[in-house]
């Protein structure tokens, strides 16, 4: 026999005290993003419920996100976070200074970093961040990220990668260039994206400084 109710195939589903579950989300869309130990706390509750509680709302945000992009300017751009182990035990390191002064020389394209793909729409105000891939960013990415269900008879404004001009050019879509270092076009001041490089900024300090990072299967 099953019963169903007003929680049934929810978010609430299996919340059973609601009133910690609302303060649990109005501190989480503060976005002050308390920490576990202190949420529980705070709450009263362990810190494997809140641990639960708080991916299992980052789940439901990110299955209600599906951003489509339909004849509009799109600035895109791509960031890189090293990956991270962040709560695992027994790694088996040996000497951890070393290792992570290690790990701070891998930057850019190299295989232990994750990359993060932006995208931001100048019409609809609209932001698309998605976790991609390791290392070098390829045709392959491009092409797993810019479906033409996601973006419709769209101009994107990047700067001039070898990869984003071929991809671009093979599919027919509208793309502004400019160098990287300049973030700009001196020819055509419209052609930048320094509305994305603003939010990649933010988004890296939240995860980097506020989060104080965050393991890469949970980003």
């Amino acid at each position: 026999k099953k019963n169903f109710n007003y929680k049934t195939n929810t978010i609430l589903s299996k919340i059973q005290k609601l009133n910690k579950w609302n303060e649990f989300v109005e501190d989480f869309i503060s976005l002050n993003i308390t920490s576990l130990k202190a949420l529980k706390k705070k709450l009263n509750l362990s810190e494997q419920t809140v641990f639960n509680w708080r991916h299992k709302l980052l789940s439901a945000i990110v299955l209600k996100t599906n951003s489509t992009f339909k004849e509009e300017t799109i600035e895109f751009d791509e960031a890189w976070l090293r990956l991270s182990r962040k709560g695992r035990q027994n790694l088996g390191i040996k000497d951890k200074p070393k290792y992570r002064s290690w790990r701070k020389k891998q930057v850019g394209d190299s295989n232990y970093n994750t990359k993060v793909l932006f995208a931001f729409g100048r019409d609809s105000r609209q932001l698309d961040v998605h976790q991609s891939h390791t290392g070098r960013t390829s045709s392959i990415h491009m092409k797993t990220y810019f479906t033409s269900e996601k973006f419709k008879d769209v101009t994107v404004f990047s700067d001039a990668h070898v990869t984003y001009k071929s991809f671009f050019k093979a599919n027919n879509i509208n793309h502004g260039t400019f160098i990287g270092k300049n973030h700009i076009s001196f020819l055509d001041k419209n052609i930048h994206n320094q509305t994305i490089n603003s939010y990649i900024r933010g988004f890296k300090y939240f995860v980097n400084e506020h989060l104080r990072g965050v393991s890469t299967k949970y980003l």
